[in-house]
């Protein structure tokens, strides 16, 4: 029978690790056509994860210390997975019945199975769908969202971590840890020189808030620096590909700016952000308009 690797990070996550365990272990087929393997890696929680861990059949384990993100504990899930297939679920993140059962159907046409998934704005209240129209899976060939990473062009595969499916012969490729809780280098890397696969089925819900990682600075920068530095990595090999790349991180780090109204700093960046229409209307609205756009335009998320 088919093993699937399971990898949850958690911290201080009582208020929602129970739900997010029920969905994994509901999964449809678990026990006929698959079998589960769940690691739960904890970054030194103060609250009562642990003990609402232990009511579920999951392999605990703890950081020896808080790391500050979950890229740590990714990597130890990755060195101890024993499951053909890997799946990593953020703790507050909830999976549909038939998440796996999708992935699996299909899992033998390409090494990685993504898929669509939902928001749910709970500030905001809205929920927004990211996915392809398309009524069957879709392939993408080799190296086609190796090269849509590297553009940070989001019109071709949707992904998004909790929604991956991936082979366990991809899983020396582990995440970084100088900052901790950053994951487009990882994802550059996974997708390099593979073909995979969007299916066409809602596999999760994701939940955002004001508190959200996205619109914390600290991320911002952090997400920026190391970005760029990836992408310099690959100049020489796919250099108009890595330039567009770079234009769309100072981009999105402006567009940050725009949005904390700290516009200055918004400007810089527009201007090292390409020629886009989307840029310049930002630039320009930041001398005028910028308070209406803030207040209607979905930045993140």
């Amino acid at each position: 029978m088919t093993k699937v690797s399971v990898i949850i990070c958690t911290y201080n996550s009582e208020k929602v690790i129970e739900k997010t365990l029920a969905c994994v272990f509901e999964q449809e087929g678990l026990g006929r056509e698959f079998e589960l393997e769940v690691l739960v890696i904890d970054d030194q929680s103060t609250d009562q994860t642990k003990a609402l861990c232990a009511q579920f059949p999951v392999l605990f384990l703890q950081n020896e210390y808080n790391s500050g993100g979950p890229n740590k504990g990714r990597n130890v899930g990755l060195r101890m997975a024993t499951g053909t297939y890997i799946c990593l679920c953020d703790h507050d993140d909830h999976w549909e019945p038939s998440k796996l059962k999708n992935q699996l159907a299909v899992c033998k046409q390409a090494p990685i199975i993504s898929g669509a998934y939902q928001i749910i704005d709970t500030q905001n209240k809205r929920n927004l769908r990211r996915g392809n129209k398309i009524s069957s899976p879709l392939l993408f060939k080799k190296n086609e969202t190796f090269l849509q990473l590297l553009q940070r062009h989001y019109r071709g595969q949707v992904i998004y971590l909790s929604g991956l499916l991936f082979s366990a012969e991809l899983k020396h490729i582990e995440f970084e840890e100088q900052y901790g809780f950053l994951d487009y280098d990882w994802l550059v890397r996974l997708f390099e020189n593979q073909t995979s696969i969007e299916l066409p089925n809602l596999l999760f819900t994701r939940y955002v808030e004001g508190k959200n990682l996205s619109f914390n600075e600290k991320y911002r920068v952090s997400d920026h620096q190391a970005g760029i530095s990836l992408l310099e990595q690959y100049q020489l090999r796919y250099p108009k590909e890595s330039r567009i790349g770079i234009q769309k991180f100072h981009g999105t780090l402006a567009r940050y700016y725009y949005l904390i109204n700290q516009l200055p700093k918004s400007r810089r960046l527009l201007l090292k952000s390409g020629l886009f229409p989307k840029n310049w209307f930002f630039f320009l609205t930041s001398y005028f308009g910028h308070r209406l756009v803030r207040r209607y335009i979905h930045f993140f998320g």
